[in-house]
């Protein structure tokens, strides 16, 4: 967390060093792409992306008491928490998916979870647009890849949601039957 001088409003400010395809011209391009998305209640805004001192720097919006999705649970998801953030989820790949960009962070480390007091309503928001864009910037991938590998992530993430077990790529089959098992009696 960071305090703007320009402005007074707290801000998340993430650094990554010795990034080679980074230049100020692709910040500034992969900032525009994402800046043109307006406000979504649950994408995490982008308000500056610079190189400085050799490094990279986002600069995003501020959520107060929002923490990973991974470190908010370590266990099943109550079903109407898991709904709830499907719908939320959605939403915000219409948004990103109709503009023609990837969203590329779709995991338990880069979903931000906030609960109001009651702890009766989640809410999730998706942070670190734009990292990836600018990280692989080099790297080609066509638009219809990326929105589909897009789409196989949130398919996990709901997947580690609903069973309280980290499911990425690389998890093989015997966990994913058991995962499966798991929702099959534990959900409607």
């Amino acid at each position: 967390q960071v305090a703007s001088r320009e402005d007074g409003f707290s801000y998340c400010l993430r650094r990554f060093d010795n990034v080679k395809s980074a230049t100020p011209n692709v910040c500034a391009g992969v900032f525009e792409r994402w800046s043109k998305l307006g406000d979504h209640p649950n994408l995490v805004q982008l308000h500056r992306c610079f190189i400085a001192q050799r490094a990279l720097f986002f600069v995003y919006q501020y959520v107060p008491g929002a923490v990973s999705l991974k470190q908010r649970w370590n266990g099943p998801m109550p079903e109407n928490f898991l709904w709830s953030a499907i719908a939320q989820f959605v939403s915000v790949l219409r948004r990103v998916h109709g503009n023609s960009m990837a969203v590329r962070t779709m995991d338990m480390s880069h979903v931000l979870t906030k609960t109001d007091p009651s702890q009766t309503r989640l809410r999730v928001f998706i942070s670190c647009a734009g990292v990836i864009d600018v990280i692989e910037y080099d790297t080609y991938k066509s638009l219809s890849d990326l929105q589909n590998q897009d789409i196989r992530n949130l398919g996990r993430l709901i997947l580690s949601m609903a069973t309280g077990t980290e499911v990425t790529a690389q998890t093989d089959n015997a966990t994913l039957s058991r995962c499966e098992q798991f929702c099959i009696s534990h959900y409607s």
